[in-house]
Formats: structure tokens, C-alpha cells, sequence
């Protein structure tokens, strides 16, 4: 299991650019969603914590 993800990360680091030309607006777009996302999971961790 260890060497699929070792070279999973070999393969991802492989096609990384130095240089990321996405524009601003994408970037804000994606923080966006992982902000939003992160707030639902954590209100639903406080509602099943309450409920136990």
C-alpha cells in the first residue's frame, strides 16, 4: 500500500509546473468552496456530537 502511494505522489509531483498560470478568480473560487465545504462537515460533527 505504501509504495502505490509513494508513487502516486511521484507520479503528482511529476506533472507539477513551477509556474501555476490559473487566473485569481479561480483560485478564490476554489478557497471558496473548500471554506464552504469545511463549514457544512462541521456543523454536521456538532449535530451527530449532540445527538450521541
Amino acid at each position: 500500500m505504501m509504495a502505490t502511494c509513494r508513487t502516486r505522489v511521484n507520479e503528482l509531483a511529476r506533472g507539477r509546473t513551477k509556474n501555476l498560470e490559473a487566473p485569481s478568480w479561480r483560485w478564490d473560487s476554489v478557497i471558496d468552496l473548500v471554506a464552504t465545504h469545511e463549514r457544512a462537515y462541521l456543523d454536521h460533527c456538532n449535530r451527530y456530537a449532540r445527538e450521541a
